[in-house]
């Protein structure tokens, strides 16, 4: 499980505003941050994200989609081109997994 720090950090490595090593100034990390807390709440309210409510329970198989959905939504905040399709193939690929299921238990099959 990742930080809200981890996922800011990630975020603004993506859109290659902070380089390995670089910490975020205040303004960018307030930018990404806002964000991250925002597309948390949107993807809870339409039951993309299958795990809890907080964001340090967002699964590691998850993260790099989140990631990408937040780089996308600030993307705009940095001069950096959004990518719309990018975007939607991690939402895609986040509801998808929301829809595994992936309790270990064996699943009965009916033949015909």
């Amino acid at each position: 499980m990742a930080t809200k720090a981890d996922i800011r950090d990630r975020v603004l490595r993506k859109l290659n505003v902070l380089g390995e090593g670089q910490t975020a100034d205040a303004g960018d990390a307030a930018i990404v941050e806002n964000s991250i807390d925002e597309m948390h709440e949107w993807m809870i309210v339409k039951d993309y994200a299958y795990w809890g409510d907080a964001i340090g329970d967002i699964p590691l198989e998850a993260l790099p989609f989140f990631v990408l959905v937040v780089s996308a939504e600030t993307a705009g905040d940095f001069g950096v081109p959004i990518d719309v399709g990018l975007a939607q193939l991690a939402v895609s690929e986040l509801r998808k997994l929301g829809e595994q299921d992936i309790s270990g238990e064996p699943v009965e099959t009916d033949y015909f």
